[in-house]
């Protein structure tokens, strides 16, 4: 459903930490968004434009993070531009808001941040003061993780509405190769929800863990149910957690 697009070479040369990718990732599947890929490119124009025209394509929207500001490699909008082939030009809402905010410190380095595509749409949601840019069906965040936060929060506001996922799992004394046929049976089984298994090479009470996730919580309760039984026939159930509501660990 989502793609996301992670924009600049600090990032890709370890220069900074990327924060941005680890809340959106836990964000989106806290409200149900199934994230479809994440890629991350450097600050080139004809780089982006070309991974927002493959994604754009691929997915229903694209979030991307990073290149939106007054300086010289901030490139991400006009690679927007390019992409949907749109020319940029001063929006009179962000150009009134940026002279207003600057005052006489004005600058025309300043003024780019008003410089868009000519299809871009301002979305106001969240937290943020700021007007969140999409652009068809692209959401162009900013990279600065204090503002980055609130204009995600807005985007999940303006979503489309989907089920919350739902999480379940099963912890085995078995290793994974005595149940992988019987786990591929159950996902053929199953498919609408996400069946994932971790093995455990430490001195750990188990063996195994086995993971389900999905939207359809009435589908997840009756495989967790058929899996509870699985195991406990061949007597190597160590614990389990009922289906609730999907929170990930970090």
């Amino acid at each position: 459903m989502i793609s996301i697009l992670i924009i600049g070479n600090e990032i890709l040369s370890a220069q900074i930490e990327e924060t941005n990718l680890k809340h959106m990732l836990r964000e989106l599947a806290i409200a149900g968004y199934a994230v479809d890929e994440v890629r991350m490119v450097r600050d080139d124009r004809e780089v982006i434009a070309a991974a927002i025209r493959e994604l754009s394509r691929n997915s229903r929207y694209v979030i991307s993070s990073g290149g939106v500001g007054p300086t010289h490699d901030d490139v991400t909008l006009e690679a927007y531009g390019e992409a949907f082939g749109s020319e940029l030009y001063l929006h009179p809402d962000l150009e009134a808001g940026i002279r207003k905010y600057y005052g006489d410190r004005i600058t025309a380095a300043a003024l780019r941040l008003a410089r868009v595509p000519r299809n871009t749409e301002l979305v106001y949601a969240g937290s943020s003061k700021w007007p969140i840019i999409k652009v068809e069906n692209c959401f162009v965040l900013p990279g600065l993780p204090e503002i980055f936060v609130k204009k995600l929060e807005g985007v999940i506001q303006v979503l489309p509405s989907v089920p919350r996922r739902y999480y379940a799992e099963l912890l085995t004394s078995a290793e994974e190769g005595v149940f992988a046929g019987e786990l591929h049976a159950f996902q053929a089984q199953f498919p609408q929800i996400e069946i994932g298994s971790y093995p455990r090479f430490d001195q750990s009470h188990h063996a195994a863990k086995v993971t389900l996730k999905g939207n359809d919580v009435e589908a997840l309760d009756r495989l967790f149910n058929l899996l509870t039984k699985y195991f406990t026939r061949s007597q190597s159930l160590v614990a389990s957690s009922a289906p609730e509501p999907y929170r990930p660990n970090n």
